[in-house]
């Protein structure tokens, strides 16, 4: 798949096209490419900054406040990395849906949960991921808890986010470093 990719370039990829490959292969393609990209779709950059999120509003009856520490992160992010993650994550949450729509509602709850927690799992260091890999950032489960969140979230986090451009533009996100 990635080599009729890189053949057709963009103006041949068409729903046909993809109609051809099973979705495991296209969600790895799909993975190997943002692994590739020389940031994750957040930005290293703010890896620290959502750690400590997490680490000071982990619990889930602090959830409101994580979420709202989330957005104000986000906020900041260039457009196309504001466009991609919103696009991955409209993506996965239209599938939890679909899952959620099943007619048993105890089995699609349990469908749904392991799928979102799947995806989050093996997505979540394609989202954000620290500069430099160590073996602490190897356990860290905030990437992982961090994906989970825009999946569950994705309206209310999603409803106030307008690009502005350049994570460099709001000192206060960044502790005042340009």
């Amino acid at each position: 798949l990635r080599s009729e990719i890189e053949k057709l370039g963009s103006t041949g990829l068409t729903p046909e096209f993809f109609k051809n490959f099973e979705p495991e292969v296209i969600a790895s393609v799909l993975k190997l490419y943002l692994l590739e990209l020389p940031d994750s779709v957040v930005p290293n950059g703010l890896y620290d900054l959502i750690r400590s999120i997490y680490n000071q509003y982990g619990s889930e009856s602090e959830s409101k406040e994580r979420i709202n520490g989330i957005t104000n992160v986000l906020k900041n992010l260039d457009r196309s990395n504001l466009s991609t993650l919103n696009a991955i994550c409209t993506h996965f949450t239209r599938l939890i849906k679909i899952l959620l729509e099943n007619k048993n509602e105890n089995e699609s709850n349990g469908l749904a949960a392991s799928f979102q927690n799947g995806i989050s799992q093996e997505f979540s260091n394609c989202i954000l991921r620290p500069r430099y890999q160590n073996n602490l950032s190897l356990s860290d489960k905030h990437s992982f808890r961090f994906f989970h969140d825009l999946l569950e979230h994705k309206a209310e986090i999603f409803k106030n986010l307008k690009p502005t451009g350049s994570i460099k533009k709001n000192k206060s996100v960044l502790g005042g470093i340009e």
